[in-house]
């Protein structure tokens, strides 16, 4: 068929492909479809990269060969792959969080840009039972902070004032109390 023109088909007529009709292109009157009806799996391949954009040219998600892929929200950028992980733009809301490492140190690090202020929760690779808490500039840090134990009792408490508390094993009485 050669189609210099192209091919007019109304709505719900199908171009279809393959012996069994798999993969099929259409308008139903209000969606339009690409469908991959067999067995298989359907890939879009393109040489450089592959955009997702609403009819005004607004990403939706953009992939790049040998580089990043980037998922939008409202045309800006939230969520894109990089050489060392992924990058997020404002917040993360998850049921869970497991930060693994086959080797070196896990390390979750959270502060506050504008302030400089955060904490940073080590797990030694090398030592399991080692766990190592700071918080950057304590001195100026509002707030208290408590490190807990199992059955999340607290074992250290120290308190906005400078005062320190020690707890017993249960973590309701303090034991020791530096102020």
């Amino acid at each position: 068929i050669t189609a210099n023109g192209g091919i007019a088909l109304g709505d719900s007529d199908k171009a279809t492909f393959g012996a069994g009709d798999d993969l099929q292109i259409y308008h139903d009157g209000t969606n339009s479809h690409i469908r991959e009806a067999g067995t298989g799996q359907l890939y879009i391949r393109a040489y450089d990269g592959i955009n997702l954009q609403t009819t005004a040219a607004e990403n939706y998600f953009t992939g790049a060969a040998d580089g990043a892929a980037t998922i939008y929200y409202n045309g800006n950028p939230k969520l894109a792959t990089t050489a060392t992980g992924i990058d997020v733009t404002g917040s993360v809301v998850a049921d869970g969080l497991d930060v693994t490492t086959n080797s070196g140190d896990a390390t979750i690090f959270l502060q506050n840009v504008a302030s400089a202020r955060g904490m940073k929760i080590t797990k030694n690779y090398d030592d399991f039972s080692a766990k190592f808490f700071y918080s950057l500039h304590p001195s100026t840090e509002a707030g208290s902070l408590a490190f807990k134990g199992s059955q999340d009792s607290t074992q250290l408490f120290i308190n906005a004032n400078g005062d320190v508390s020690f707890y017993e094993d249960t973590g309701t009485t303090a034991k020791m109390v530096w102020d």
